[in-house]
């Protein structure tokens, strides 16, 4: 709402009654069909590892049983092989997903079989014989065709040992259609289906589709149980079937041998319960009309709200309250409306401090000098009058020279501050490439011969530093910087100047030993007319432009200032020139 002009609010405040009712019917379709989707494959993911544990019951069952039987005819050599034979038949009998079981030698030869074909066939080659001989004691077969039956079988064999040594093994062969009886059946839906892929991807079995060819077992390429197979559970929400028909499937690996278990069901059978429930959009009209209004009023709000808000705020400014503002965040007419008041109201505050600010550093500055000069003129004049001579008045007008030169000092500040601001301060048209030790060493010179600020100045340079530069202005930043050394810090202490070049700039370091800067003033102290307080809350003196005028002439020589403390105490002053082979190979 924020980024739209009033003409296009006034037309939504018009389609509000139809916009949220496509909108709230859109949402609760696609949350009923996300519900829906989800339940259905949490469904169908419970229902495949219902078949995986149910299979795997039924193998344990038939391990179990060829277990048993093949002790029993290991037991038994001596019984002939007419009574074997009727007590293998006796048993598929007994088990009617069983087709046929045999008993084979440790070699892979089938020696007596509950059907008359089998005696004398060869298993060795079979990859299932190939397992126990391997080692395994239980192995189930990949889907195969039966040597006898013809058809899709399952082989399960189970290996019978004395000790290490085989004696010999039990196969049952399993009717794949007959899988059923063994597996739980209570999908409700029409179109459900569950089965099992063996290893080589082969539909071993699948509800609902007996009588499947060999050939035609084989899943597609595309098919999710390619990734159970892989160990994944893998749910596929629109898996189109060789029928061309939407399914939606969950396949889970049967860990225990290798195979996937599936379920899936029909998408439209599950998607039809969402169609035309009346109900619920007789509700959903209700609750539509109910937020139709409700946004309705909130627009009409929206709109008289920051109107309200700019009065209010005009009426403060015109009160003199500098500090109102709308703080209106919006995009709209409104919201740019009250960030151009908000601009004008800081700039007339920003004016306003600044006159103050001023008006008060310039009252207490001159002050001084003027009640100097005042004092000192009154004493000349006494003394005249009182007809002593001039001569003995000279030390009294040297020191009123020094007070009106201090003066006359002041007022250059200002002048030039006023410059800076607007963009007519005089630094030199020619400037020249000088060597910024030679600054240094010109600034420092009267500081060192001064015998009263009882501090030394060491100075460190690092080889030859050329900048194309005015002289005396990067003096005066120079000159600025032991200034403030001095002012700042005690008696019998140290200043270090370090000249040093960085890549393709020199660099000029100031270092004192005195109070520091408190870290919430180090971004301040380069504005104009601000003065660092000490810890001591002294008043330092000065009008607060030094380092302002000291920021604009190294800025307009293409450099940088700026300060740090020091690790153990003071604070350092950085000045950042280009080096004058840059300079001269942009040029």
């Amino acid at each position: 709402m924020k980024n739209i002009s009033l003409k296009y609010k006034l037309y939504i405040l018009v389609l509000t009654a139809i916009i949220p009712m496509l909108v709230l019917h859109c949402v609760i379709i696609k949350t009923q069909y996300e519900h829906a989707i989800e339940a259905e494959m949490q469904s169908s993911e419970d229902y495949a590892q219902a078949v995986d544990v149910a299979f795997m019951n039924y193998l344990e069952k038939i391990w179990h049983a060829e277990y048993a039987i093949g002790l029993s005819i290991y037991n038994n050599p001596d019984a002939s092989i007419e009574k074997m034979q009727d007590y293998l038949k006796n048993l598929v009998d007994d088990v009617p997903t069983v087709m046929a079981v045999t008993w084979c030698s440790p070699m892979g030869t089938v020696l007596f079989a509950s059907n008359g074909g089998a005696p004398g066939l060869d298993i060795y080659e079979r990859e299932y014989f190939k397992e126990i001989l391997r080692g395994k004691d239980k192995v189930v077969s990949d889907l195969l065709i039966g040597k006898v039956s013809k058809g899709p079988t399952l082989i399960v064999a189970r290996a019978i040992r004395e000790g290490q040594d085989l004696k010999g093994v039990v196969t049952m062969s399993v009717d794949v259609d007959k899988i059923e009886m063994v597996l739980p059946t209570n999908r409700l839906k029409e179109t459900s289906s569950f089965g099992l892929i063996d290893r080589q991807g082969m539909i071993v079995y699948k509800s609902n589709s007996t009588q499947i060819s060999y050939e035609d077992r084989k899943i597609k390429e595309d098919s999710p149980g390619w990734a159970a197979l892989n160990g994944e559970i893998a749910r596929t929400g629109n898996y189109m079937s060789s029928e061309n028909i939407s399914y939606m499937i969950v396949d889970v690996p049967v860990k225990s041998i290798g195979w996937a278990a599936f379920a899936s069901v029909a998408s439209d059978e599950v998607l039809s319960r969402l169609i035309n429930d009346s109900i619920s959009s007789f509700i959903i009209m209700l609750i539509i009309v109910f937020v139709s209004f409700s946004l309705a009023l909130y627009i009409v709000i929206n709109i008289l709200k920051p109107v309200r808000i700019l009065e209010k705020s005009a009426i403060a400014i015109s009160s003199r309250d500098f500090t109102a503002r709308t703080n209106l965040n919006r995009k709209d007419e409104l919201g740019h409306t009250g960030m151009v008041f908000d601009q004008m109201a800081q700039h007339i505050q920003e004016l306003e401090s600044g006159r103050q600010l001023f008006l008060q550093t310039a009252a207490h500055e001159l002050r001084n000098p003027m009640t100097s000069i005042k004092g000192i003129a009154s004493l000349i004049r006494m003394r005249i009058n009182k007809g002593k001579s001039i001569n003995d008045s000279l030390e009294l007008i040297e020191t009123l020279e020094n007070e009106v030169s201090r003066l006359s000092g002041l007022l250059n500040k200002i002048l030039e501050a006023f410059k800076i601001q607007s963009k007519n301060i005089e630094i030199k048209a020619n400037l020249i490439p000088i060597d910024i030790r030679e600054v240094i060493q010109t600034t420092v010179k009267p500081f060192a011969l001064d015998t009263s600020n009882n501090r030394s100045i060491v100075i460190e340079n690092h080889g030859p530093a050329q900048v194309l530069g005015d002289f005396e202005r990067l003096a005066d930043v120079i000159r600025n910087f032991i200034d403030n050394a001095i002012k700042y810090s005690e008696e019998m202490t140290t200043i270090h100047i370090k000249i040093y070049t960085q890549d393709d700039y020199v660099i000029v370091a100031v270092k004192d030993e005195g109070i520091g800067i408190p870290k919430d003033q180090l971004n301040k102290i380069f504005d104009s007319f601000y003065r660092v307080k000490n810890r001591e809350s002294k008043d330092p003196g000065g009008m607060g432009l030094g380092l302002y005028i000291c920021k604009d002439i190294i800025v307009r020589h293409g450099g940088d200032i700026w300060a740090e403390n020091n690790a153990d105490k003071g604070s350092t002053f950085y000045i950042k020139l280009p080096l004058y082979k840059t300079v001269q190979a942009a040029i």
